[in-house]
């Protein structure tokens, strides 16, 4: 099972890199980033919203 490749050699294999040589990774990165702040800043409401209703204010 462990030698088990059909893949025989690795002459003239190729990589295709996705993004290679384009911005897609950047913009990706930064969406991801944004994507990781919107629910802190949910939550930040939320709790504000939260304790100013439990101090009665």
């Amino acid at each position: 099972m462990i030698n088990s490749s059909p893949v025989e050699a690795w002459e003239g294999a190729a990589a295709i890199f996705t993004f290679a040589g384009t911005g897609g990774a950047s913009f990706w990165f930064w969406i991801m980033c944004l994507l990781c702040l919107v629910p802190l800043y949910v939550s930040l409401r939320a709790e504000n919203a939260v304790e100013k209703e439990h101090n009665g204010k």
